[in-house]
């Protein structure tokens, strides 16, 4: 189900409904706060390539500042450690931007995470091999062996 009937570009793609203030609040308080109208006017402003026009920095197709939906996206996603500065930010319409996220940015992200768990240390091997209680390798003849007990020499 798309989140709204007008398709914006030809990236649309079927995308969960439009969340509610509850929900944004909640994404809110988990990465911080949101991008102050000011300083997300400024940016469209910088992109302007006619009156109240930018660029989509994903589709390309020009954004109407206030007909169309649009969100400021981050070129280089911030959990990917991309700066939070104006360079690394432009227009992009709202599915646009939505479909980046899901498909780009969020698979990258979780594969960084794992990355740094097993870095870390803190994820455990998905398989291994565990000795049976009671054997040793022996490096001599390249094999397991039972334990000597210390009555055998």
């Amino acid at each position: 189900m798309l989140a709204s009937s007008h398709v914006w570009c030809s990236a649309a793609v079927a995308l969960r409904p439009r969340a509610t203030s509850s929900q944004q609040l909640q994404t809110l308080s988990q990465w911080g706060r949101a991008l102050s109208a000011k300083r997300r006017q400024a940016i469209f402003t910088e992109r302007c390539t006619g009156h109240n026009i930018a660029p989509c920095c994903l589709c390309g197709e020009p954004i109407h500042r206030h007909e169309d939906r649009w969100i400021i996206e981050h070129k280089r996603a911030l959990a990917l450690l991309g700066p939070d500065l104006n360079a690394n930010c432009a227009p992009a319409h709202f599915k646009c931007g939505e479909v980046k996220t899901h498909t780009q940015d969020l698979p990258r992200i979780r594969k960084a995470k794992r990355q740094q768990a097993r870095h870390e240390g803190t994820k455990k091997p998905a398989r291994g091999f565990e000795a049976p209680a009671g054997v040793v390798f022996d490096w001599k003849l390249r094999r397991y062996v039972q334990r000597p007990t210390a009555s055998q020499p």
